[in-house]
């Protein structure tokens, strides 16, 4: 899940999801078996947009969801296409933000693009 990152912040310790998949990589039994891609990104969000779990409404969720379609951009077509591609993100909600990250990566080339997710929010 591509994170918005001040100018001249770094990556590690800034971005929860590289720093999820980072240890994930360092746990890996064998070493490399799963070949998750943190850096280079592959995907980046080039501004930052409202914060899902801010959203009162479907109506607001929505919205947001667009601004954050509008501001990612796959910087590396190359290595999405015609692969299928693993999304991690923390928490699911609604599918909002897993699903604006799909229609990028989709329309970059992937094959196919699963959400993964470590926790389901409860219905509001």
């Amino acid at each position: 899940m591509p994170a918005f990152l001040e100018s001249g912040l770094p990556r590690k310790g800034n971005d929860q999801a590289s720093w999820t998949l980072e240890s994930a990589m360092e746990q890996q039994d064998p070493p490399g078996r799963y070949p998750f891609r943190v850096d280079p990104p592959v995907i980046i969000k080039t501004a930052s947009t409202p914060k899902m779990a801010t959203a009162s409404s479907l109506a607001e969720r929505r919205a947001n969801a667009a601004q954050l379609y509008l501001a990612l951009n796959v910087v590396d077509s190359a290595a999405v296409r015609g692969k299928i591609v693993v999304v991690y993100d923390d928490v699911f909600t609604t599918g909002a933000t897993l699903n604006a990250v799909a229609r990028r990566l989709r329309e970059a080339g992937a094959h196919s693009v699963y959400g993964l997710t470590l926790a389901r929010a409860p219905w509001r």
